[in-house]
């Protein structure tokens, strides 16, 4: 049995708080004009995708638990070790101050990055029992944390013009992640190594932009 199994309850590991999704389309409602003045304005439609969510939880884990799986950590057995709180530091301890951009600078620079570690005096090592290097599991919950969270803007602006009556061309820019927003992914949650709380990737790619010609008859 594993005496501290309750702190493997956390959040999903998809959970998202707060999660806003829109789809829009909108034909723009251009004046009407005779010959070529006309195909020009007509068919133009603007549409998108708008995607503002919080993060994913962050389970925040240190090699240990040895004397519950066999004396070499947890990992492989189907159960994390999480951290150990010190006395007197808990969960609102956990975060580092500051926007997305100098938590990530402060991660990859030296310093604490996304969460508080060890060297700041957030997390101890766990107790030993039976000699050293038998740790038992930390007491820090799962899910204490959520990550970094994503503004992104999908939009498409298409100009569709008519040729003959069953037939038209449409012309089509996409430009994904519109306003090139740094969308960060998930820290190390770790703190066995040297990189815990250090982001080093993105969860959407820098803007991309799309053209495209259609014939549709």
């Amino acid at each position: 049995m594993y005496p501290y199994l309750i702190h493997q309850y956390e959040p999903n590991n998809n959970y998202r708080p707060h999660r806003f999704v829109m789809n829009y389309l909108w034909n723009l409602p251009l004046p009407q004009r005779p010959g070529v003045a006309g195909k020009v304005m007509e068919g133009w439609a603007w549409s998108g995708v708008v995607t503002i969510q919080n993060g994913y939880p962050i389970t925040i884990t240190d090699l240990g638990g040895s004397v519950f799986c066999g004396g070499n950590g947890c990992s492989g057995n189907g159960v994390v070790s999480t951290a150990n709180f010190c006395p007197g530091k808990w969960v609102q301890d956990v975060a580092t101050h500051g926007s997305i951009q100098q938590r990530v600078t402060s991660g990859l620079t030296g310093g604490p990055g996304y969460f508080n570690g060890k060297a700041e005096g957030v997390f101890c090592q766990q107790p030993t029992v039976n000699g050293p290097g038998n740790t038992l599991f930390g007491n820090a919950p799962g899910g204490i944390l959520l990550g970094p969270g994503q503004n992104n803007w999908d939009m498409s602006i298409a100009k569709t013009t008519r040729i003959r009556e069953s037939q038209s061309v449409q012309f089509r820019a996409e430009f994904f992640n519109t306003f090139n927003h740094p969308q960060f992914s998930l820290p190390n949650p770790s703190l066995s190594g040297g990189s815990a709380g250090q982001i080093t990737g993105t969860s959407v790619s820098p803007r991309i932009i799309q053209l495209a010609l259609k014939y549709l008859f």
